[in-house]
């Protein structure tokens, strides 16, 4: 998956947002208020990626740990029949928002490095 498609993926089925038009501007619907498309960047963003954990904290405990050049995100839901479900990522060498961004992907049951169709 593209960068964009995991971010529309986390913005929609993570965060809950709708998506819509500003003029010519595309923008999330995020919380009774619009958020411009090209202003979040939770992959590459740790301010960003932070929402996102903070919206699995609303559902879960979820903690982040960082050793060295790797990543564990763990998260475990409070409701085990939620719209979340455990999940654990470790990376070596990747960057915090994104591996916080793709444990939420997997909290959800999506896997952002499954290509098939």
């Amino acid at each position: 998956m593209t960068d964009q498609e995991l971010t529309r993926l986390l913005a929609v089925k993570v965060m809950g947002w709708g998506e819509g038009m500003e003029g010519s501007k595309a923008v999330w619907l995020a919380d009774g208020g619009r958020l411009s498309k090209q202003s979040w960047w939770p992959l590459e963003s740790i301010i960003d990626a932070w929402e996102v954990r903070d919206r699995l904290a609303e559902h879960g405990t979820i903690e982040v740990t960082r050793c060295e050049d790797d990543e564990w995100v763990d998260f475990t839901p409070y409701v085990h029949d939620g719209p979340f479900s455990a999940a654990s990522l470790y990376r070596s060498g990747h960057v915090a928002p994104r591996v916080i961004c793709l444990a939420a992907l997997r909290a959800m049951g999506i896997d952002p490095e499954d290509d098939s169709p």
